[in-house]
Formats: structure tokens, C-alpha cells, sequence
């Protein structure tokens, strides 16, 4: 009996004090007392997602101003600009953009010569406003870039089907010039053959030897990664 009431009696201290303890928390401040609201926040570091029909790209840093991410939408203001000084134009078109605006909508708002390829499928999709991205898609990784653009052709319309040849009789009456970049894609898919070309050795500078060095960190420099069945383009 002794020991029951021993157990009983630390039973209700421990309670006691648990309930005092609780009683001690402080209420949270008042709002007023804390810092805020600022007009500006920076995220750094992060996957960025952003809605746009983009593919997810990072590590970035995200600015946010007003509830939104900051972003300078300046290509039509430069078109109608450019025209009024009756120049030509050319631009290359972002895989993070083209969900949103492809090479056709360029050429439409006055744009006069595409560099690269990017923008030109999306304008022949069919089924799809972008491209089929894999769930581990990563666009500031080099080999998931250029790996995944190769697919691109096999999710556009044909050549010669009625979409591919509306587009292109729009491209040509529009009077838009393509410059596809052919040499690198070339080099690509005879990696060793371009490498060991006889004019390297004599003519090729050594800054341009170690910017085309595997790397993941250099643009185009993709060939870090070798052990795929994914082209590289």
C-alpha cells in the first residue's frame, strides 16, 4: 500500500509540474512587433518550377516582388523598335520560353532569323505545347539538355504532313531565315572524328581545347557523362 501511494503521489507531481510548465510558454507577439513585410524576397538555391510551361532548372535564386517572380518581358518592345529602324533581327529561342512562345510566334511579331533550332519544334507540335520532359529533368544539367532536345523531332509533326508544311509555307512567306548550328550537332555524333581533326593541333587555341573538356559546368560540354542510351542529340 505504501508503495502504491508513493507511485500515486509521483505520478501527481509529475503532472503538476508538467502543467505548470505548460503555463509558463509565452504567447506569440503580436505582429506589429515583428519585421515586415518587405517588398522584396530572394530564395536562393533552389529547383525552380515556375508555371510557365518551363522545364525545372537549378540552383537558382528566385526574386519575388509584388507576389510575383520578377521576369523583363522586353521581346516585343525590342521588335517593334528594331522595325521602326527597318533592321533585321535574329535570336536564339530558350528552352525555357518555348512553352510560351515558339519560333512562329517570333517570326509572326517580326522577328527576321532564328539561331540554333530551339522554338521550331514546339511551333510543329500537334498533341502537346511542350516537350515530353523526364521526371528527373533537370535544364542547368548539360546531358539532360541536349540529351532530351534529340527527342524533340520525334514529337513534332512529320516532315512533308499537312501541320509541317502550313507552318513552314508561313515561315517562308513571312521571309524567316534558319541558322540550325550544324557544325557542334555534327561534332556530337562523331565525338572522336572532330576531336582528333589534323588542324587542332596547329590552329585550335588551348582555351578552346579546355571549354570543349567534358565538363558539367560548360555549355555544350556534355560528354561527362558517356554511359547512357540516351543520344546526345
Amino acid at each position: 500500500m505504501k508503495n502504491y501511494c508513493s507511485k500515486l503521489l509521483i505520478l501527481v507531481s509529475g503532472i503538476f509540474f508538467f502543467n505548470v510548465a505548460l503555463g509558463q510558454v509565452e504567447k506569440t507577439p503580436p505582429h506589429h512587433e515583428g519585421e515586415g513585410p518587405w517588398s522584396q524576397l530572394i530564395i536562393r538555391g533552389v529547383i525552380l518550377i515556375n508555371g510557365t510551361l518551363a522545364p525545372p532548372v537549378g540552383p537558382v535564386d528566385i526574386v519575388v516582388e509584388g507576389n510575383r517572380i520578377v521576369k523583363n518581358a522586353t521581346l516585343m518592345c525590342a521588335l517593334r523598335e528594331n522595325k521602326k529602324l527597318g533592321l533585321r533581327s535574329k535570336m536564339h529561342h530558350s528552352q525555357t520560353e518555348v512553352g510560351r512562345w515558339n519560333a512562329l510566334q517570333s517570326a509572326r511579331a517580326g522577328l527576321t532569323s532564328m539561331e540554333h533550332w530551339y522554338g521550331l519544334p514546339e511551333a510543329l507540335f500537334t498533341d502537346r505545347t511542350v516537350q515530353n520532359y523526364s521526371l528527373d529533368y533537370n535544364y542547368s544539367n548539360e546531358f539532360d539538355r541536349f540529351g532530351e532536345a534529340g527527342e524533340l523531332w520525334k514529337q513534332a509533326a512529320p516532315p512533308y504532313s499537312d501541320h509541317w508544311n502550313k507552318v513552314m509555307n508561313e515561315m517562308i512567306s513571312l521571309d524567316f531565315t534558319m541558322c540550325p548550328t550544324f557544325v557542334i550537332y555534327s561534332a556530337s555524333r562523331g565525338l572522336m572524328l572532330a576531336r582528333r581533326a589534323e588542324w587542332h593541333e596547329d590552329y585550335t587555341l588551348p582555351v578552346l581545347w579546355d571549354f570543349f573538356s567534358p565538363a558539367p559546368s560548360k555549355h555544350g560540354s556534355y560528354w561527362d557523362y558517356p554511359i547512357s542510351n540516351i543520344p546526345a542529340v
